[in-house]
């Protein structure tokens, strides 16, 4: 019923009783204008003092893994709710365990609907298991909640705006089970590590002297003093590990992406990386795809912070199948400002030629270079030629033949829906997960 026409249709029908003198026209007058107001006060404080809330047992999951949502429907007031209505919002690929998700009219997105009564200053609880199947960003909510008065003349609504993120990262496991040697995968690792000064570490200028490289002079410094100054390095001997990730799964953009190979690709570098990390080396990454709405390659930079690869899980957890560059293009731009220590790991389905090129000639200039090939036409041969040049190569043979082909829209909006990335992500920054809170619903105002 509008609640603007109740008064005038009450008055038309006590019109028209006094008009034909039917008592029942009366006595339905008088009704309209006692439980009329009744329900219309009552749905004005339906929503008031209904708190629900959302909560999840973990905010990071792996792949494979499951996490319990919890969630809570309290009525905080002495008014009893004959009924309310929920409808959540969770990602499509992550129904709860029994449970089927309802179309909510968006892309990827499924409605976990309740409906419930609420005596006076009651709650309910409903708790569910959520597999996580697949890497990604995931957000839960917002809600929206329905309710009424207890005659169901009017019906009121709110929207509950917060959510709450669960990211999963790819699997991770160990080097056996991939294939790779437990021991030394990439190479001979050397005792007494040579001391060399680290481009990314600088330490302060000095005076140029004849015989410092061009590359080393700080021109802000020189520009100031009126005196041609050059870099210090710091001197390290720390072991850095770099893995870099080509997201490219077949040698043209335009024949698709495999999106099984993807996968296991992100769950190959994962695993080095962890590897790398509980071998007490400083381990980064490099990678040519991007997050959504973003056309910039993922780089974290090598570190062995106790959140260095909570960094990293996180980046590959949200890394997309566009390529915003070439393997080489990017190999070839960020290596000079790798320290000279560190081994680069390099993790592709396609080994080109101009790549194998590329690796020799960092070898030849003191690099500890190691490929990790993916691709089914590099040959035993191939691989063998390129370990007499220096480079420590492991082929891991995969069976995946699935292709998904491109559609017209822009390749990095592919992935977007699936893992919600917020707009003001920044892919140049380690994405900081804050904790889960619960969302309060103090009330709807009519």
């Amino acid at each position: 019923m509008d609640q603007d026409s109740w008064l005038p249709l009450a008055f038309l029908v006590a019109f028209l009783g006094f008009a034909t003198g039917q008592e029942a026209l009366l006595f339905m007058a008088a009704l309209i204008l006692t439980v009329v107001p009744v329900a219309q006060l009552w749905n004005r404080w339906a929503l008031r003092h209904l708190s629900y809330t959302r909560t999840l047992s973990e905010s990071r999951a792996f792949a494979g893994e499951t996490v319990i949502m919890r969630i809570e429907l309290a009525n905080q007031k002495p008014l009893p709710l004959l009924w309310v209505r929920v409808d959540d919002r969770l990602p499509e690929s992550m129904p709860p365990t029994g449970r089927t998700l309802l179309p909510s009219g968006l892309p990827r997105i499924g409605l976990l609907s309740h409906v419930t009564a609420l005596l006076w200053y009651e709650k309910v609880h409903w708790q569910y298991t959520i597999p996580c199947k697949q890497r990604g960003f995931y957000f839960f909510g917002p809600a929206q909640v329905r309710s009424g008065d207890i005659f169901g003349l009017f019906e009121s609504e709110a929207i509950l705006e917060g959510t709450t993120r669960l990211i999963v990262y790819p699997q991770v496991q160990t080097l056996e089970r991939l294939g790779l040697p437990a021991k030394n995968p990439f190479g001979g690792r050397r005792v007494n590590l040579p001391v060399f000064e680290d481009p990314t570490r600088v330490v302060g200028v000095r005076q140029y002297q004849p015989d410092d490289p061009m590359r080393r002079v700080h021109w802000k410094a020189s520009a100031r003093t009126q005196v041609l100054q050059v870099r210090v390095w710091e001197p390290t001997q720390e072991q850095q590990s770099v893995v870099l990730l080509n997201v490219a799964t077949f040698e043209k953009h335009w024949q698709g992406v495999n999106r099984e190979l993807l996968e296991w690709m992100i769950s190959v570098a994962a695993s080095i990386c962890q590897h790398a990390f509980n071998e007490k080396s400083a381990v980064g990454l490099l990678a040519n795809g991007s997050v959504p709405q973003s056309d910039q390659p993922i780089k974290v930079a090598p570190g062995r912070s106790p959140h260095q690869m909570r960094f990293i899980l996180e980046a590959l957890a949200a890394i997309t199948s566009f390529a915003t560059a070439s393997i080489e293009k990017l190999l070839r731009a960020e290596s000079p400002k790798l320290g000279w220590g560190a081994t680069i790991v390099v993790v592709t389905a396609v080994v080109s030629g101009e790549l194998q090129e590329q690796m020799i000639r960092l070898h030849r200039a003191g690099r500890q270079m190691a490929l990790i090939s993916l691709d089914n036409s590099f040959s035993e041969e191939d691989a063998t030629r390129l370990g007499l040049q220096g480079v420590v190569v492991h082929r891991l043979p995969h069976s995946f033949t699935t292709r998904e082909v491109r559609t017209g829209q822009p390749p990095a909006q592919e992935v977007v829906e699936r893992w919600m990335l917020p707009e003001d992500y920044d892919p140049d920054e380690p994405f900081k997960p804050k904790k889960p809170a619960p969302i309060p619903l103090e009330g709807s105002p009519l």
